[in-house]
């Protein structure tokens, strides 16, 4: 049965462990914003560091293949057991993060509240 875990990953090999999990046909969410591109750096800020997501039946992959990965730390474990993850949740992050955001010079999502300074034409 297919269920969502949840993957504890090295700093910043979030992709190299998702990349790995693709070719081995499992699916995955990496949940991340769009920030400014700079040179050597992704486009992209993981919006929970060192954390992703897999789609997969635990029974037929199991937990050492996971744990054993390129990348990994550990798959996250309560009680001994994996942490499965509601689908519901997996799509509220989704729907959340497909929302148009606002973001400053730094690439650091604009919240409410914010205080912003506007320096070009027109609106100046």
């Amino acid at each position: 049965m297919l269920d969502w875990y949840v993957l504890y990953t090295k700093p910043h090999c979030e992709p190299q462990v998702e990349q790995a999990l693709r070719a081995s046909q499992i699916e995955t969410f990496f949940p991340a914003t769009p920030v400014k591109a700079r040179r050597g750096r992704s486009a992209f800020k993981p919006y929970f560091p060192c954390y992703l997501f897999a789609h997969v039946d635990m029974d037929a992959v199991g937990i050492s293949r996971l744990n054993w990965m390129p990348g990994m730390r550990y798959l996250v474990q309560f009680g001994g057991k994996p942490a499965r993850m509601d689908e519901r949740v997996v799509a509220r992050i989704r729907a959340h993060l497909a929302q148009p955001q606002s973001l400053d010079e730094r690439g650091e999502i604009l919240e409410p509240g914010d205080h912003v300074v506007i320096t070009t034409e027109p609106l100046r």
